[in-house]
């Protein structure tokens, strides 16, 4: 019984811990919240192997902050404005805005693809 208790709960950490949502908007939203939280395995359940490059360039860009900063940042307000600009049986793109307090704002847009019946980013680019 102890046994199969733990595999309840080791199986149930892993779903939650996955992205697995059932639309794209809601899979950009928890890589963006991942990301924020500095939760990379979490983020990387949202994306595919194409986007792990930049995944990694994210985690290198924050490896050296400190706890302190981690922190600062994690409590920052960041209110996204997400937009799913289209949508296909297996492709979706979706539009990220965040106008930052006195910062560069942020303007991006991720294209995901449809896997397993998951939604997973696939990439992404920068718009001006």
């Amino acid at each position: 019984m102890k046994y199969l208790l733990g595999i309840l709960t080791i199986t149930t950490a892993l779903i939650l811990s996955s992205c697995g949502s059932d639309s794209p908007e809601g899979t950009v939203k928890q890589f963006l919240r991942s990301v924020d939280n500095f939760e990379h395995d979490k983020a990387a359940t949202c994306i595919t192997s194409n986007y792990r490059e930049s995944l990694d360039n994210i985690k290198k860009a924050t490896a050296d902050l400190s706890e302190s900063k981690k922190q600062e940042y994690k409590n920052t307000a960041k209110p996204y404005n997400i937009l799913l600009k289209e949508k296909a049986d297996s492709t979706a793109s979706v539009f990220v805005s965040l106008d930052g307090d006195g910062g560069e704002p942020l303007r991006m847009m991720f294209f995901l693809k449809k896997r397993d019946g998951k939604w997973l980013i696939d990439k992404s680019e920068d718009q001006f």
